[in-house]
């Protein structure tokens, strides 16, 4: 028998915008931000690197649109 292995698919509750360490990106890291909190926004943002806080970001995102009651699917691939 199959046995199924569950997956932690959870957004850490530890993931925000405020306890980002941004390292001389604040403008960039308020405009996410800002633009997260708007759903009417439509805007790409590029990041690349490791170690760059790429996942962090993205639960921050993520956490804020629960905030407003939207439905947010994370997946990482990693």
């Amino acid at each position: 028998m199959n046995q199924q292995l569950p997956l932690d698919l959870r957004l850490r509750d530890s993931a925000s915008f405020e306890n980002f360490v941004s390292s001389g990106n604040e403008q960039v890291i308020s405009k996410l931000s800002s633009l997260s909190k708007d759903s009417t926004a439509a805007a790409m943002f590029w990041l690349w690197g490791s170690v760059c806080g790429k996942t962090h970001l993205l639960e921050a995102i993520c956490h804020q649109a629960l905030a407003r009651g939207q439905h947010v699917i994370y997946l990482s691939l990693a």
